[in-house]
């Protein structure tokens, strides 16, 4: 887990991506052969709206392993996923 203080979603899923790539590219020499590791990461923003109940940690929590796996699902292409509020928007990288 990565807590990004006073970042925006969008810097969030940016550094997502950067990460994201970084680690596809990296390959380990083993006894078997080389080793290609693969990675998901699902993002979740703290949400302050005055018209909403306040967000909590367990629903920011909920929000980015709901987006873990949505990143994981089996075929999908996408390896970061977003989940901005309770209502589940997606926004796929």
């Amino acid at each position: 887990m990565i807590l990004l203080p006073q970042t925006s979603a969008r810097n969030a899923l940016s550094l997502a991506k950067y990460i994201h790539a970084s680690i596809s590219e990296m390959h380990l020499n083993m006894n078997k052969g080389p080793l290609t590791l693969t990675n998901s990461i699902g993002i979740a923003q703290l949400i302050h709206d005055a018209s909403l109940k306040d967000d909590t940690v367990e629903s920011l929590l909920l929000r980015a392993d709901q987006a873990l796996y949505a990143a994981k699902k089996p075929g999908a292409t996408v390896r970061s996923c977003l989940i901005q509020n309770s209502h589940a928007n997606k926004d796929r990288h």
